[in-house]
């Protein structure tokens, strides 16, 4: 058996006594530095900027920092809560206190709107915690089992880190306590229209925030609108302040405007207010939106269509329809009429809630017929090409795909993937960096895929549904987050019914069956790949028939029904001999082998497992290329090969530690462990199973 990766990596690694493996870099005193040869994780400091302009809050302030004393338990961190109504200037005071006290937290600052996103629905914790521990590992993939063990992930990345957290819009008490920190020493900041009683009960300071009174509303004015712009008027002024009931949110639209148009006086904003005969705060927002040029408006109205908390400004474009330009110049607008939010990432916007609920009925009145809907499908076609496209960059083009890609989209530019990389100077080659930028943008953007299956399906997109769910699929494989996986691949199997697709329905089921057994519902996984054969069989495409075989096999293992799984893969391995497709082959003959193995025919699964290993190192697919090295590692150690089965663990181990496999690297190195054990090299074992730990708890996989 050759002993060389596909990328021309030769690994020459044996275990001595000495508690030393040779070759390359696999000592055991170096074995941490070596799995975790990166870059310090930075220091995340995600809040918003600060507002300017924040008036008469300085008693809130003050009772706030009061508040601020560590709470009962060793690992559990101060909570502030701000509570009030939408538009009162909860998020400002928030941040506000987030970067005033950031100098004595130097672990960072996390930040999350938990506000309502598309479809009346909010961000699933667990997608919370996916995108704080990505701020916490330099944007590493998280690839936990469970959403249970990401929670303990994230336990373990703050425990005892001075840490801010801050949580907007917050509706739950049980929301924030899933999300608090593992730290005495860390801070959270919570605000939400309700007072969260459940957390005051456990020593939570609260703040509740009252309208603005109005010579504090008339010094917010004066402050946006510009020096000198109000003094001569203050009748008007007060008439103003009333017209924005107090809240800071329609105040800065109405400064805004003021600002924005110097012969505009206060007294004819007025006048204009008064004749727009709604509610008094309805009626800023409609004064600054009805200024506004009609492409500004018409993205106003579908920016409530985006289902994540945040809009790129590409996302936006695919939204409008009409160019990157316009909609360059649209956020522009948007952002100077005081009615969408930059963000502290670039290119990055957020709509405010209240906002969104006013875009949404100016949708409703002045929407044309099949405004929303195009909008829908330009934003969904937009996101599932940029996901097709991350997916073949990422992973290769000859993974099973049955959709057509999405073409060139002219309304929309191509999301630039290299850009996308969390750290440019990592990548030593430009297919490198645009792989890795890839995996990030699917990472960074998964809430707003899952949400287009939704929206697609919802919005009888036939057949888009569906089509978005295959390249979420390496994606999902990636962070494990199985309860919405399970949610978005149901769509898609829906989807896949309704367009009458047997072959779809066969890749949809088969993906959606993942999740099922992951989540420990193994009965319905079994009859839902029963399905997936039947309906892969009926369709006649019988490369999908044998991946439905080889899905039916791994759920059958998982049932530890061993004999069942075996006919499985067998048939699998014969359709894709039938078809000549090596890649299908070479994973058919990895899963016999690990069925032998499991029987105790350590011949029989030496002679598979070599024999995909070599196809797969011919192949190029070096995840394959380890993950058959540690299986052949486990037969020959079992064989006896002590020296071989180091050299194969050394292999598998150092192509893990190169793709960011966190699970197949934590695997390797408990076998490495095993291994050194064995050899009486107790040292060396130490060591493999303190990275091991390192792993599982910085990681979050299971074991």
């Amino acid at each position: 058996m050759a002993e060389e990766t596909a990328g021309g990596r030769s690994v020459h690694n044996a275990i001595s006594g000495d508690a030393h493996i040779t070759g390359n870099v696999f000592q055991a005193d170096h074995i941490t530095q070596v799995i975790h040869q990166r870059q310090p994780a930075p220091v995340p400091r995600q809040l918003p900027p600060e507002q300017s302009g924040l008036v008469d809050r300085s008693a809130e302030l003050d009772a706030l920092l009061a508040a601020r004393t560590p709470a009962a338990g060793p690992e559990r961190p101060a909570v502030l809560v701000l509570s009030g109504p939408s538009g009162i200037g909860k998020s400002a005071l928030a941040h506000r206190i987030g970067h005033h006290l950031a100098h004595e937290y130097p672990d960072g600052t996390l930040y999350e709107n938990l506000g309502f996103l598309h479809g009346g629905v909010r961000p699933a914790v667990s997608d919370v915690l996916g995108r704080m521990i990505g701020a916490l590992t330099d944007g590493e993939s998280v690839r936990m089992e469970t959403p249970d063990a990401r929670a303990g992930q994230y336990r373990s990345l703050t425990y005892g880190k001075r840490l801010i957290v801050v949580l907007d819009d917050v509706d739950q008490a049980d929301t924030v306590e899933q999300l608090l920190p593992a730290s005495a020493a860390g801070l959270v900041i919570v605000t939400s229209h309700f007072r969260l009683h459940d957390l005051e009960h456990r020593d939570a300071g609260h703040v509740h925030l009252d309208p603005l009174a109005d010579e504090h509303a008339a010094e917010l004015l004066s402050a946006l609108a510009g020096p000198g712009r109000l003094a001569s008027d203050p009748g008007a002024v007060a008439e103003l302040s009333r017209y924005c009931a107090g809240l800071p949110m329609a105040l800065r639209v109405a400064g805004t405007r003021l600002r924005s148009r110097q012969r505009l006086s206060v007294a004819r904003l007025v006048r204009t207010l008064d004749a727009e005969g709604v509610p008094v705060v309805e009626a800023v927002w409609d004064a600054a939106y009805r200024e506004l040029p009609p492409e500004s408006t018409l993205l106003y109205r579908l920016l409530p269509l985006h289902p994540a908390g945040q809009v790129s400004a590409a996302a936006a474009a695919a939204l409008l329809g009409r160019g990157p330009d316009a909609a360059d110049d649209a956020l522009d607008d948007l952002v100077r009429a005081g009615l969408l939010m930059t963000t502290a990432e670039p290119d990055r916007y957020a709509l405010h809630d209240l906002l969104r609920r006013h875009a949404d009925r100016r949708a409703r009145a002045d929407g044309a017929d099949g405004e929303a809907q195009g909008g829908s499908e330009r934003l969904v076609r937009w996101y599932r090409r940029q996901a097709e496209r991350a997916d073949r960059l990422s992973e290769g083009p000859s993974r099973l795909r049955l959709a057509e890609p999405v073409g060139d989209l002219a309304y929309a530019p191509d999301v630039d993937f290299e850009d996308s990389r969390p750290n440019p100077e990592r990548a030593a080659d430009a297919d490198r960096a645009a792989k890795e930028g890839a995996r990030t943008w699917l990472r960074r953007e998964r809430a707003a895929l899952r949400g287009c299956v939704r929206l697609a399906y919802e919005t009888g997109l036939v057949g888009e549904a569906w089509a978005l769910c295959e390249p979420l699929w390496p994606a999902y494989m990636g962070e494990r987050d199985h309860a919405a996986a399970r949610v978005a691949f149901e769509y898609g199997v829906r989807d896949a019914e309704r367009a009458e697709d047997l072959a779809a329905q066969a890749r949809m089921r088969s993906q959606l069956a993942r999740p099922l057994w992951e989540l420990g519902r193994l009965d319905e996984a079994d009859e839902l790949m029963r399905r997936a054969v039947a309906a892969a069989r009926a369709s006649g495409h019988r490369k999908v028939t044998a991946s439905a075989l080889e899905f039916h096999g791994k759920v059958l293992l998982a049932r530890d029904d061993v004999a069942a799984a075996k006919e499985r893969f067998a048939e699998s391995l014969r359709l894709h001999e039938e078809l000549g497709n090596a890649y299908g082959m070479l994973l058919q003959r990895h899963h016999l082998g690990q069925v032998a193995l499991m029987e105790g025919d350590l011949a029989r699964a030496g002679e598979l497992l070599e024999r995909a290993h070599d196809e797969a190192r011919g192949l190029g697919k070096d995840r394959m290329v380890g993950r058959t090295a540690a299986e052949l590692g486990r037969v020959r150690q079992a064989q006896g090969g002590t020296e071989q089965a180091g050299r194969l663990y050394g292999l598998a181990l150092e192509i893990a530690h190169d793709r960011g496999e966190a699970a197949d690297a934590a695997v390797v190195l408990e076998r490495l462990a095993a291994l050194a054990r064995e050899m009486g090299a107790a040292e060396a074992a130490a060591a493999y199973e303190a990275a091991a730990r390192e792993i599982y708890e910085r990681s979050g996989v299971s074991r």
